[in-house]
């Protein structure tokens, strides 16, 4: 039998095998130790038949994965690429610095020093564009002393020395734009965004606009329970709940992937060693169970990530939102949004269009003009809210870690119940002796 015969003879051998994964799993087993030498020598026909196997094996995954509406291992890596999460080393708030001090402008190093007590007191309404502020309302402009981020402007700021420098806020702005990829995979996160803005419940519907929660809660003031939230309120289907919850664990997890890309990398260990030493899961839902891993979907195909850790346990997801000035009670000195879109179309042709829905650190003296494709970092500790968004629409995802829900799970754990991992949730007098009265259903409170 010549190398032609046994190469044909081990194609179908492969053919037998493209329908069970697991096949194809052993053929490239044989393939890895016949190219190392471990079945056959050097320059053999069996070295050949094996450099030949493996082109025939990629050529028949991609060929499945086409048939199936899976992207191929290239595909994705296309699109970690064009999002900049592979390829972009995180940096400190030292590297930054001494990028901006010989002369790297991308990302500006400002100044600042945070007021003492906050200029504007918490539940207050602020607005962006002088003259249209309503009876009590605040104006957040220079003339306020206030600075303000333009729509393109990457910037972040620092209080305290240059020896001692004290992380404040960061914005960054045009995260992944540029690439037929991405701008798929902004089409699609927006209407995974519009989609949990119809069919779940608003946690703030005295607010402007649509606030949905994802993920680990404490449930409604008047039913406390710690368990993932039950937000639909449309009458879906199970799948079709199924469906919704999976992408949103898509959506937000890609962002989780970007923050640990673009943050300082203060703000991700930061987040990362408060999720590891409370022992909290990553995010699930009610109908999607704890694990690793997360499916995007773009255009017509699916792009798997079966081993990408998932987000933290707790996000929102907002379209249209605005808020008052609040502080969010976190044991967590970071929070973060990310606005995958915003629509100006309802703004008058005569107004400023950067305007609205801006955000705001009060303390700190910053509005930030509203963009598609931004990030903010801020302490939700700190005074901060959004301007009136006189029709502007942010569509965005937060990640966010509240000290409420944290308080509960500890004291949970401690007493040797675990919740999540039965699918247990504890509810009733036995949450609500564990929660202060008055407290919110989050991370994004209006109280003091």
């Amino acid at each position: 039998m010549d190398l032609c015969d046994k190469t044909k003879l081990l194609q179908d051998c492969l053919g037998a095998f493209k329908d069970n994964m697991k096949g194809f799993n052993v053929v490239e087993d044989i393939i890895r130790k016949g190219l190392k030498g471990e079945v056959f020598g050097p320059e053999t026909i069996g070295h050949q038949i094996c450099l030949h196997l493996k082109k025939i094996n990629r050529e028949a995954k991609l060929l499945q994965a086409a048939l199936d509406g899976k992207a191929t291992h290239q595909e994705k890596r296309h699109l970690i690429y064009d999002l900049g999460i592979r390829g972009r080393a995180p940096l400190s708030v030292a590297d930054y610095i001494s990028r901006y001090d010989a002369g790297d402008t991308s990302v500006r190093i400002v100044w600042r020093t945070r007021d003492a007590t906050p200029c504007i007191k918490v539940r207050t309404w602020m607005s962006d564009i002088r003259g249209m502020e309503g009876t009590g309302e605040a104006v957040v402009d220079e003339e306020m002393g206030f600075y303000t981020v333009a729509p393109a402007e990457n910037v972040i700021f620092l209080s305290g020395t240059r020896e001692c420098p004290k992380l404040e806020l960061v914005v960054f702005h045009g995260i992944g734009e540029g690439s037929e990829l991405t701008a798929d995979l902004y089409k699609w996160l927006n209407a995974v965004i519009d989609y949990a803005c119809w069919a779940r419940r608003d946690v703030r519907p005295y607010h402007e606009g649509n606030l949905t929660q994802i993920g680990m809660n404490l449930g409604p003031r008047h039913a406390r329970v710690l368990g993932w939230a039950k937000s639909f309120v449309k009458n879906l289907s199970n799948k079709d709940m199924k469906i919704h919850d999976t992408d949103a664990i898509g959506a937000v997890s890609i962002f989780w992937s970007i923050l640990s890309a673009y943050a300082p990398t203060e703000v991700t260990d930061a987040m990362v060693k408060y999720v590891e030493e409370e022992e909290l899961p990553h995010l699930a839902t009610q109908n999607v169970g704890p694990g690793t891993g997360f499916r995007l979907c773009l255009g017509d195909k699916d792009y798997m990530f079966p081993t990408c850790s998932r987000a933290p346990p707790e996000a929102y997801i907002s379209c249209g939102y605005s808020a008052p000035v609040h502080r969010d009670a976190s044991y967590c000195p970071w929070a973060a949004s990310w606005i995958v879109n915003r629509n100006v179309d309802n703004v008058d042709d005569s107004a400023d269009k950067s305007a609205g829905s801006s955000f705001v650190d009060v303390g700190l003296r910053v509005a930030v003009r509203a963009a598609s494709a931004s990030l903010v970092i801020w302490n939700p500790n700190n005074a901060h809210g959004t301007t009136r968004s006189y029709g502007a629409e942010n569509s965005g995802i937060a990640i966010t870690f509240s000290s409420k829900v944290c308080d509960v799970y500890r004291t949970l754990t401690s007493m040797g119940k675990v919740p999540f991992l039965s699918g247990t949730c504890y509810g009733g007098d036995e949450i609500l002796g564990l929660v202060e009265s008055g407290s919110g259903a989050g991370a994004t409170e209006t109280d003091e």
